[in-house]
């Protein structure tokens, strides 16, 4: 089923629904289909096929799209139909208790992360040398990123110590000829700090 193009300005029409469906399947099976399954009552059924475009190919062949082609079905229905309330349009908590009720029926997060997870592995599985090693939840990113910041202030601390031992000792610290000089003058007492 799909939601139908209600024209501005127009008012929705409970009393008719769209659905996409395949080539074969005839008003027949449409009707007795609706009746059977979901007890849905018909008062008429209209059906338009839309045939992909033609395209080109490489021998000069035209071809068509055989998975863009569809057939659609507008049915007159006997009792009102509404969608349900689009979640824009609901309350915070409203919204939450949809989401809570999505996610218990069809494990939506979960989809979510499985499908990032896999189009990670399989988009990047293919270039040489790749491993996937990384993280995708946000919680172990932001876990990662903090060790790593952790590691570096810990490394900025040791070399800090390291130049002050320097220092104190009285060695030279930086080892390019402009430095040198300029540590050579202080020592001459040419310069002030």
């Amino acid at each position: 089923m799909v939601h139908k193009n209600t024209p501005a300005g127009k008012p929705y029409n409970p009393y008719e629904a769209t659905f996409r469906i395949l080539m074969s399947v005839t008003k027949t099976d449409i009707r007795s289909y609706l009746s059977a399954v979901y007890g849905v009552k018909t008062t008429y059924i209209r059906t338009a096929n839309y045939l992909s475009p033609l395209y080109r190919k490489y021998n000069g062949a035209k071809m068509t799209r055989s998975y863009r082609t569809y057939k659609r079905a507008v049915v007159g229905l006997v009792d009102p139909f509404y969608y349900p309330q689009a979640m824009e349009d609901m309350t915070t908590e409203d919204r939450k208790q949809r989401m809570n009720w999505l996610n218990e029926k069809f494990a939506l997060d979960a989809i979510t992360r499985w499908r990032r997870h896999e189009l990670v592995r399989t988009s990047m599985s293919g270039s040489k040398n790749w491993r996937f090693i990384n993280h995708l939840r946000r919680d172990k990113i932001l876990k990662a990123v903090a060790r790593n910041r952790t590691r570096m202030l810990r490394e900025v601390e040791d070399v800090k110590e390291e130049l002050a031992e320097k220092r104190s000792q009285g060695d030279p610290i930086f080892s390019d000829s402009k430095s040198r000089s300029l540590l050579n003058k202080r020592k001459e007492g040419l310069l002030t700090n």
